[in-house]
C-alpha cells in the first residue's frame, strides 16, 4: 500500500503506475490512498514490454550465452538460476505481444521542445542553433538506468546540443559483450526520446564514427563513458578519426551505475530467491517425513 508520506518524505508531487490492476494481498487497492489524496497518474502500458518479460529475456540471454562476468564473490552461474522453459503468457509480455514501433508511440514518448523548466535551458528534441557545441555520444544504451541518465546530463554541461547515437542490435553486441543487447533498439529508443538532456537520436549509428559522419552532424565533441570497453576485437577503432581532430573525450558520470551491474543485481536477487525455494521445499519435506524438531 503507497503511503502518502512516503511521497512526502522523498517530496514527490505524484504517485505514477502503469494502467494494470494492483492490489494488497487482501485484495484492497494498492493504490488506494494516494488515489483519494488527487496525487495518482496513471499511464499507460507499452505493449510487449514488461518487467516480467525484461527478466525473462536477461535470464535467457545469459542460459544462451552460457556464462556471463559477475563478481567473483558472488559465486553465480547460469545453471544456478530458474531457468524458464516457456516465455511467460501475459498480454505484456512477448509470450503474446511484442512492442510494434509505430509513430504515435514515439510522439508519446518524445521530450517536447521548451519542456524543459522555467529556464528553458533543456528543451527537448529540436535542431541545432548556429554557433552550439555539439556533443555527439555513441552506445547501446541497454536496460537504460540512471548510471545513463548522469552520464547525459555531464554531456550537456560540455556543450548546449547532445546527439545520441543509437547503435543497432548488431553493433550493440560488440559493445555489451557476449550476453548481447536485452532490449531491441527501438525500445533501447524509447527512454532516450524521453530523457530532457538529449536533442537529437540517430537510429542505426555507425559504429566507426567517420569524417563524414561528423561533418554531416557539425559534432564538435565525441563522449563516452569510463565504463565503455575497449573494443580489441574491433577491425578498426571506432574512434580513430575523433581521436585524430582531438575531439575525443571519457568521462566520469558521477554514478557507478552500469548495464552489466543491473543485471549482476537481477541474477544475484534470483539465485537468492532460487536458492531460498529449494531450502524451503527441502525443510517442508522433513517435516512432511517428520525428519526436523519443530519444537522450541
Amino acid at each position: 500500500m503507497t503511503q502518502l508520506e512516503v511521497l512526502e518524505k522523498y517530496d514527490c508531487d505524484f504517485c505514477v503506475h502503469g494502467d494494470d490492476i494492483s492490489v494488497t494481498e487482501d485484495g484492497v487497492d494498492a493504490y488506494e490512498i494516494v488515489k483519494k489524496a488527487g496525487k495518482y497518474v496513471e499511464v499507460s502500458r507499452t505493449e510487449g514490454i514488461s518487467t516480467t518479460d525484461l527478466l525473462y529475456r536477461i535470464l535467457r540471454a545469459i542460459k544462451r550465452a552460457k556464462s556471463v562476468e559477475l563478481g567473483v564473490e558472488s559465486g553465480v552461474q547460469p545453471n544456478n538460476l530458474p531457468q524458464p522453459e516457456t516465455s511467460p503468457l501475459s498480454a505484456y509480455t512477448s509470450g503474446i505481444t511484442h512492442y510494434m514501433p509505430n509513430a504515435l508511440r514515439l510522439m508519446q514518448f518524445m521530450s517536447p521542445p521548451g519542456g524543459g523548466g522555467a529556464d528553458n535551458s533543456l528543451e527537448g528534441l529540436r535542431a541545432p542553433r548556429p554557433g552550439e557545441t555539439v556533443v555527439y555520444a555513441p552506445g547501446a544504451f541497454d536496460l537504460m538506468h540512471v548510471g545513463h541518465v548522469k552520464f547525459m546530463e555531464k554531456c550537456r554541461e560540455i556543450g548546449s546540443y547532445l546527439i545520441v547515437g543509437l547503435h543497432s542490435d548488431e553493433s550493440a553486441l560488440l559493445e555489451a559483450g557476449r550476453i548481447g543487447p536485452i532490449l531491441n533498439m527501438h525500445e533501447r529508443l524509447l527512454p532516450l526520446l524521453a530523457c530532457r538532456y538529449v536533442n537529437n537520436v540517430i537510429l542505426d549509428a555507425p559504429f566507426v564514427v567517420t569524417e563524414e559522419f561528423l561533418d554531416f552532424f557539425k559534432v564538435d565533441v565525441v563522449v563516452v563513458g569510463t565504463h565503455t570497453d575497449d573494443l580489441p576485437d574491433s577491425p578498426n577503432d571506432p574512434m580513430a578519426v575523433p581521436r585524430r581532430r582531438g575531439i575525443y573525450r571519457r568521462i566520469e558520470s558521477g554514478s557507478d551505475v552500469t548495464t552489466r551491474q543491473v543485471i549482476q543485481r537481477i541474477i544475484e536477487n534470483q539465485a537468492y530467491e532460487n536458492r531460498n525455494r529449494i531450502k524451503e521445499s527441502r525443510e517442508v519435506e522433513a517435516v512432511a517425513r517428520g525428519g526436523l524438531n519443530c519444537t522450541h
